[in-house]
């Protein structure tokens, strides 16, 4: 049983953050809220602020120090970083430092301690809530937040463990960015005409011109219905056929009103304008519009691409709730090459599409991994053994 101690116990001292406006270009980069991601302390989007040399020296920020948002909302109160990063740093008023005894605790330990998943429900629990935020209090943050004390070699090893599944996933998250940004220069060149692919019947690079044409000559829109009386939000035997918002799957049904592939349209709301191509039966809600017939002439997974890279949001109304209707989606201009070469464009944005959401499953895996190994590690329910030199 690994024995339990207030995170007081385990803290050099805590301290509020500078109560100071910034402004552009000051000596200081300074973290305030928004500056979390993923448990680390981000500089990006960071403000900066001019100080005296002996306030500077006093909110200075060292590598290990961990920063804790004592008031934000429900959701956002609690959340924790630790700063890793080279360069003068301070920090703002609603974040709170803890410095950690290093004799006894490993920073990097207690930052994924206050990371995980039960703990930031502790957290919640220990939260004042207003209307509008929520406040902790650091004294009795220390007081009632309970840390299971491992000896520091062992603390050190489950930080070291967690450690590497943070490297994964932060390589997984940059290829998927890099992967996200050469799809959409991808799009630029193919879908405009800049590049042209080779046609496979002649070995050739497609040649000619595209001819421009409006969306209305290509296909017909019509207006989803009411949802669905039946709608459960987990796919079974019975309810098969998803059932399709402005934007995405929305929960499934018994139900369809569309048998084939069909582009929807987000018609009203956030998803006003975003685009999508579905393949199989479904039921449209009336929060889309959706093509009941579209030209044999054009490639259905072509024009879900021509879509959005025009994005159809900027034809929505400009005044109250955001809406978008049939007319002036038709009298958008876009260029169509011939068929085959439609297709071969589709084919490799499709191939694009694809490599990123296995990335995107990959990472999902990875975070789900390290979040199951975190609740074993943390709570003393899987050990881990520390050698000799790990130790010394």
């Amino acid at each position: 049983m690994v024995p339990k101690v207030s995170l007081g116990d385990l803290l050099l001292e805590s301290q509020y953050g500078l109560s100071v406006s910034s402004i552009d270009n000051g000596q200081y980069p300074m973290f305030k809220m928004n500056n979390f991601s993923n448990g680390f302390m981000s500089a990006d989007g960071v403000d900066s602020v001019d100080l005296e040399k002996s306030e500077f020296e006093k909110y200075q920020l060292k590598c290990g120090d961990i920063l804790f948002n004592r008031t934000n909302s429900i959701d956002l109160v609690g959340k924790t970083g630790i700063f890793t990063l080279s360069g003068n740093y301070v920090f703002a008023s609603y974040l709170v430092r803890l410095k950690v005894n290093k004799e006894i605790a490993d920073p990097f330990f207690i930052n994924f301690f206050m990371n995980d998943d039960s703990t930031k429900k502790r957290l919640k629990s220990i939260a004042t809530k207003a209307v509008s935020q929520a406040n902790i209090n650091p004294t009795q943050l220390k007081k009632l937040l309970k840390v299971p004390l491992f000896p520091l070699p062992e603390q050190q090893k489950i930080a070291k463990i967690l450690s590497t599944w943070d490297k994964a996933i932060a390589t997984t998250e940059r290829l998927i960015a890099t992967s996200q940004q050469q799809k959409k220069a991808l799009m630029q060149q193919l879908l405009t005409g800049k590049k042209r692919l080779v046609n496979p019947d002649t070995g050739m690079v497609f040649e000619g011109d595209w001819e421009e044409v409006k969306l209305g000559e290509l296909f017909k829109l019509g207006s989803g219905d009411k949802k669905p009386d039946d709608v459960e939000s987990v796919q079974s035997q019975n309810n098969k056929y998803p059932v399709y918002g402005g934007n995405n799957i929305m929960g499934y049904s018994s139900e369809y009103n569309s048998d084939c592939s069909v582009i929807l349209i987000g018609r009203v709301g956030e998803y006003c304008g975003v685009t999508r191509l579905v393949r199989d039966k479904c039921w449209v809600t009336d929060n889309a519009l959706y093509t009941k017939s579209i030209s044999n002439s054009v490639c259905n997974e072509f024009l879900t691409y021509q879509l959005k890279q025009y994005d159809l949001s900027r034809l929505r109304n400009k005044g109250g709730q955001p809406l978008i209707s049939q007319k002036p989606i038709y009298g958008v201009n876009l260029g169509l090459p011939i068929l085959s070469e439609q297709q071969k464009i589709a084919s490799v944005l499709t191939a694009a599409d694809k490599e990123i959401e296995l990335l995107q499953a990959k990472l999902a895996h990875l975070k789900e991994e390290k979040k199951a190994l975190m609740q074993q590690l943390l709570t003393g329910k899987r050990r881990v053994k520390v050698d000799t030199t790990e130790a010394a």
